[in-house]
């Protein structure tokens, strides 16, 4: 059984606002702006086929975003330019990842969509090289300790964050998909053959089935679900587009679930897709075979827009992001990496290092 949330809903087919009341429209405000899609809701709705359906004391929040939505564009296309001219020397062509990638490619899902940082892979033989240069460019990590910069290095799967010395997004360079610690693997070489040329072409993006995945993986492994909801229409988006062209993508996207040996991850996806936005061809909710219902359920909960701005919800949606929390780390970090990381943040007062997928 489905559950359209209004955000949902609307997200899904722009349309349905024709029927909304003033009480519809204010909690679709608020749940756009809590999932970080009010900027993507302005794309959809404030056209002018449908820009008439809007009360006037509303119209100001879609205005806004779609100035925001121009701004973020100028300000992605800047720190594109400099990641460009940072490696000109290499003979490396980046392959965007996430939001960047999305709006790199012209896809549906990048419309609207307000990213803080701007996501590349580079292959882990390159990464040396590739940090050195950018350090000498004019990034920099900024104030890290000693052993943050250790996790970072010998853990997790990208370096940290690094920011220009003129104004500029923040850029997170990937030699993974997912922590080299993880209980899971994932066969980067394969994902590296099938990376395409993007719409902006000094850049490479993955296959469309890769991305999907990619964006599955940061999302069901996730530890943090703030824009968890976004995330999950970015998927729904990119699912809807690939369907369009080409009805049997669903089975080739399971078979690369196979290959990449996550397949219980795109089935908690595929179950999540079905639950918020109904069927899409190829997604029949039956078939889905999740590999834990209680964990399915719990994503059932801090997905959904309406239990995260819920008073009465609150302590459930807290409970669920917590066990997920636990989850996450247990399946990124061996028991004995985990304590030793945990004890060293209790000992210093610190959270641990904050990873974007």
């Amino acid at each position: 059984m489905d559950h359209q949330t209004l955000l949902s809903r609307v997200l899904k087919q722009p349309d349905y606002v024709q029927k909304l009341n003033t009480s519809n429209w204010q909690a679709l405000i608020s749940q756009a702006y809590s999932t970080d899609t009010i900027c993507k809701l302005a794309q959809l709705i404030y056209t002018d086929s449908l820009k008439k359906y809007i009360p006037d004391s509303i119209h100001w929040h879609f205005k806004s975003a779609l100035i925001l939505t121009e701004s973020h564009q100028i300000d992605v296309n800047i720190c594109m330019d400099k990641i460009i001219k940072s490696l000109s020397g290499v003979g490396i062509k980046p392959i965007l990842l996430k939001g960047a990638a999305y709006q790199a490619s012209s896809l549906k899902a990048g419309k609207g969509r307000i990213f803080n940082d701007v996501d590349f892979y580079i292959p882990k033989d390159k990464l040396n090289t590739i940090e050195q240069i950018l350090l000498w460019s004019g990034w920099s990590y900024g104030e890290i300790s000693n052993y943050d910069m250790a996790y970072y290095k010998e853990w997790a799967h990208e370096l940290p964050p690094l920011s220009h010395s003129s104004p500029c997004l923040t850029i997170d360079v990937h030699h993974n998909l997912i922590p080299v610690t993880s209980r899971i693997t994932i066969p980067i070489e394969k994902l590296e053959q099938e990376a395409n040329i993007s719409a902006d072409p000094r850049f490479k993006i993955l296959s469309t089935r890769d991305m999907i995945l990619h964006s599955a993986v940061h999302l069901f492994l996730g530890e943090e679900f703030e824009n968890s909801f976004r995330d999950l229409n970015d998927i729904y988006f990119l699912l809807e587009e690939a369907l369009d062209t080409q009805p049997k993508f669903i089975e080739s996207l399971k078979s690369r679930a196979k290959e990449l040996n996550i397949e219980f991850i795109l089935e908690y996806c595929l179950s999540q897709i079905n639950y918020f936005y109904g069927s899409l061809p190829g997604i029949n909710q039956p078939e889905i075979k999740v590999k834990n219902k209680i964990t399915d359920k719990l994503f059932n909960i801090v997905l959904d827009p309406e239990y995260k701005l819920s008073q009465k919800s609150a302590l459930l949606y807290k409970v669920a992001n917590f066990m997920l929390f636990v989850r996450a780390h247990y399946l990124k970090m061996p028991l004995n990496i985990l304590l030793k990381h945990t004890l060293h943040k209790w000992r210093a007062g610190e959270k641990s290092p904050q990873t974007h997928g």
